[in-house]
């Protein structure tokens, strides 16, 4: 086994027992955050990982140390966008031991959400199937009795690759939901939401900019169904991330005490939750749930999904 961090004994992690998803919420508490981050990253499954990419040699770990390895072994996308990456080269061990790895990490699925009924619930913004994957399974839970309060999506600025175009325009897509991707969730979010009216409430600079922003209402029968947030981004060059998006529409549109819901994918959970645990508070806790991840047929581009979002975890634990 790979070598553990700073000699510790691994645990084994909430979310690799069956049956027992740990809800990935947030109350702000830094010690509660530091054991839940120790708890994934001296996981077996993590140690597995290490293992497959040959770091036993390497350890014993510090986080510094690990997050300098994961991005030399782990991270193909350099800061670029994910479906702008090389494909990487793993062994199949490598690729079974990331496709194993993955449930326990918390790539898979999530819990239901842990509350009945939430303040806000914010959509974040992705690829066009995920924006068309978030939206429908948050009206889904809607429908099966969940209370989300006001309903958000947010997105940044970004240029749909040409093959989301492709999909957007076989979808039945407005011109402008078919080269952005804040367009296209509003597009997806206006149809699900079955709105008449789309408002802009305020905003400032150009849309098809990194650091412009807007706030939008739809509405149907003259009261507001789902609000939607262009949020600039806070790196100069860069588009908008999570982080950026979540804060901006907390920011504009949240009561400033209450229960937030964040609706992303369940490969990206772990990350969007220690990414965003530290913002929240006891009266304004954070919970992160996910849409299951689909298998798919290229079991080598998938282990480098979940090699990425590994990556992606280490870089933001708050340890």
């Amino acid at each position: 086994m790979a070598a553990d961090l700073n000699g510790q004994t691994p645990v084994p992690h909430p979310l690799a027992t069956p049956g027992t998803l740990q809800p990935w919420v947030s109350r702000g508490d830094p010690d509660e955050l530091r054991h839940r981050a120790w708890q994934w990253v001296s996981s077996e499954a993590l140690l597995a990982v290490l293992d497959a990419f040959g770091a036993e040699a390497e350890g014993p770990w510090d986080l510094s140390k690990l997050r300098e390895w994961s991005t030399q072994h782990l991270d193909s996308r350099a800061g670029g966008e994910r479906h702008e990456a090389r494909p990487a080269e793993y062994t199949s061990e490598q690729i079974r031991t990331l496709h194993q790895a993955a449930g326990p990490l918390g790539l898979l699925r999530t819990a239901a959400p842990s509350e009945a009924a939430y303040d806000l619930t914010i959509v974040l913004g992705g690829t066009v199937t995920g924006n068309e994957v978030r939206v429908g399974f948050t009206f889904s839970l809607s429908n099966s009795g969940f209370d989300f309060g006001k309903l958000v999506g947010a997105a940044g600025h970004r240029q749909l690759s040409s093959s989301e175009t492709r999909l957007a325009l076989d979808a039945g897509a407005v011109p402008s939901a078919q080269q952005d991707e804040y367009e296209h969730l509003a597009w997806v979010l206006h149809r699900f939401s079955s709105a008449e009216k789309r408002r802009l409430l305020r905003g400032e600079g150009e849309p098809a900019s990194f650091n412009s922003w807007r706030i939008e209402v739809l509405e149907r029968d003259g009261q507001a169904v789902a609000y939607l947030v262009r949020a600039p981004s806070r790196r100069a060059g860069r588009r908008a991330d999570t982080l950026d998006a979540v804060l901006f529409a907390r920011s504009h549109l949240g009561t400033g005490n209450g229960r937030m819901l964040v609706v992303t994918s369940s490969i990206y959970s772990p990350y969007s939750f220690f990414l965003l645990g530290p913002h929240a508070s006891a009266s304004e806790p954070i919970e992160v749930v996910g849409t299951p991840t689909a298998r798919s047929d290229q079991a080598d581009r998938q282990a480098q999904r979940y090699a990425q979002e590994i990556h992606a975890t280490l870089s933001v634990l708050p340890l």
